[in-house]
């Protein structure tokens, strides 16, 4: 590629800018020179993508770390429910199968927008399979897969850490989804909230619309 020509160089949100590398040949990462050929609108595109790239990595970061850290206190803190080990694993691992299945079945309606960011990356508002019944069946199918592994592991410290670390972190991810496919969806997003539960079906604790 020489001077002269024109590349388009996509950062991790996803948008896409048009660098002319006639002045100065800055191919991946957009150096000052480079975005004084941008016109303001392009600019301030960029940085908008840039905020939101930032703005997902934070809610996804926290549920993933409570994740581990609930794991983490399975294994390593010494706080068992009082029931035999093979009942506890037995139905640990129904839990967690319960679980698994109801994300694999969130996944195939999701399709490609099931690995997006809190931006969605779907032009289609997904209301079939799981989503008949609530918004976030994922987020739901995730933490009954963590309580059966608490349960499997006898951890009632870990079953604690579920509702107080785990969840919360998974409701504030799914609060701004909920803000960013309200801003792209509008009325059919208002008419689909309207019959669904938030993560469980009807009545949800988090039904609210309190302020992240």
């Amino acid at each position: 590629m020489g001077l002269g020509q024109s590349v388009y160089l996509e950062h991790p949100a996803g948008y896409v800018s048009r660098l002319s590398l006639s002045k100065h040949p800055c191919i991946y990462t957009p150096c000052r020179d480079c975005l004084g050929n941008l016109s303001r609108s392009e600019v301030g595109q960029w940085g908008a993508g840039m905020a939101q790239s930032k703005n997902g990595f934070l809610p996804t970061t926290l549920y993933v770390m409570a994740g581990i850290g609930v794991l983490v206190i399975c294994c390593l803190v010494d706080s068992r429910i009082p029931v035999l080990p093979s009942v506890a694993k037995l139905l640990g691992v129904a839990i967690v199968l319960t679980g698994g299945v109801l994300v694999f079945w969130s996944a195939r309606h999701l399709g490609g927008a099931f690995h997006g960011a809190v931006k969605p990356r779907t032009d289609e508002l997904i209301t079939s399979g799981p989503y008949r019944f609530v918004r976030h069946p994922v987020y739901l199918g995730m933490t009954i897969a963590l309580i059966g592994l608490t349960i499997a592991f006898r951890s009632w410290l870990g079953l604690l850490g579920v509702f107080l670390f785990f969840l919360p972190s998974e409701v504030y991810r799914a609060k701004l989804e909920e803000r960013a496919l309200e801003s792209r969806f509008r009325d059919e997003w208002d008419q689909y909230k309207s019959r669904t539960g938030f993560m469980l079906p009807v009545l949800s604790i988090f039904e609210q619309d309190s302020e992240v």
